[in-house]
């Protein structure tokens, strides 16, 4: 598929694209998919405490027919099974998603 014909499509298309095409996408979203986390909230007494209330950011780069998109997809801790992964949707590069990303409250690069 071709990158504009990518972009063109519904985020549930995306997805659904990517589930299709993409083997074990999820585990793309850890380790080096894994970019950083935030706390959706500004109150750092809270954040301090609440290790599960954390966001995590993730995404990977994934290669179309002529050019390439950044994924970005936020995870919620699972505890010892790892984490649930939504996906938020793409940018023309990582460079994008980390500026969009660093505004959230909180937020940590890894």
């Amino acid at each position: 598929m071709k990158r504009q014909e990518f972009m063109d499509l519904s985020s549930k298309q995306q997805l659904a694209w990517i589930e299709r095409n993409v083997d074990e996408y999820e585990v793309l979203l850890y380790n080096d998919g894994y970019i950083g986390c935030s706390y959706p909230w500004e109150e750092s007494d809270i954040a301090e405490q609440d290790m599960d209330g954390w966001l995590g950011h993730h995404g990977f780069q994934l290669d179309l027919d002529d050019g390439s998109v950044f994924t970005y997809f936020i995870s919620n801790s699972i505890g010892q099974g790892g984490a649930s992964f939504a996906y938020m949707g793409l940018y023309g590069s990582k460079e994008d998603m980390l500026e969009a990303v660093q505004r959230e409250p909180f937020f940590a690069l890894s």
